[in-house]
């Protein structure tokens, strides 16, 4: 009997719902509290954002799931952003992100410093932004996790273009965030400077 449960003991970090080891530190190094104020003073084609990331839902064995808002940084302003992220361990070794959108995200303004503001969101409330996943792969040489949307039908018509097409590399302490828009015929209209807003952790 004690070497059966120690046999399935054994088994229990490869249980089919456990995440991998790349999932596990994707995640450690996305939550956070970040900035790009350096940047921002220093190159005025960019903004000075926050961006807010908490991680919650730790029970769910379906993902790794986040809350995050970007906010400008002025006293007193609102977020102008606001996501839920959910991120899944794919068969091939990658790693996708669903984003999502609530119906009253103002409800969950300043989760990150008060994450009980999540205790009444649930799954129903979500709505996936289709077309939208990232797909990133660990790239152990650089020490980042690239990403970038899987298809063309990211949609948002903003400034001439039709649709998105959103880029991420991420590391222990900073990441890089690259937006584009593209028209129809994919061709591209804007996008921020390369390598794109650069978000240090506090």
């Amino acid at each position: 009997m004690f070497k059966l449960v120690g046999f399935v003991l054994l088994l229990l970090p490869k249980l089919s719902w456990a995440f991998s080891d790349e999932l596990e530190k994707l995640s450690l190094w996305f939550e956070g509290e970040y900035s790009n104020l350096n940047q921002a003073e220093s190159d005025p084609n960019f903004a000075s954002l926050q961006f807010l990331i908490r991680r919650f839902w730790h029970q769910r064995v379906d993902g790794s799931w986040f809350y995050t808002e970007q906010i400008k940084n002025q006293k007193g302003v609102l977020p102008y952003q606001q996501r839920i992220l959910q991120f899944i361990d794919q068969p091939n070794g990658s790693i996708r992100m669903h984003t999502y959108t609530t119906p009253q995200p103002i409800d969950f303004t300043g989760a990150f410093y008060q994450p009980s503001l999540l205790n009444s969101l649930t799954l129903q409330q979500l709505t996936m932004q289709q077309g939208c996943d990232i797909v990133f792969d660990y790239k152990p040489k650089l020490g980042q996790f690239i990403g970038t949307t899987e298809s063309h039908e990211c949609w948002l018509n903003f400034r001439g273009a039709s649709h998105l097409k959103i880029s991420y590399a991420i590391s222990e302490n900073q990441f890089f965030q690259e937006v584009a828009g593209y028209t129809d015929k994919e061709e591209q209209v804007w996008s921020t400077s390369s390598p794109g807003y650069h978000f240090v952790k506090k």
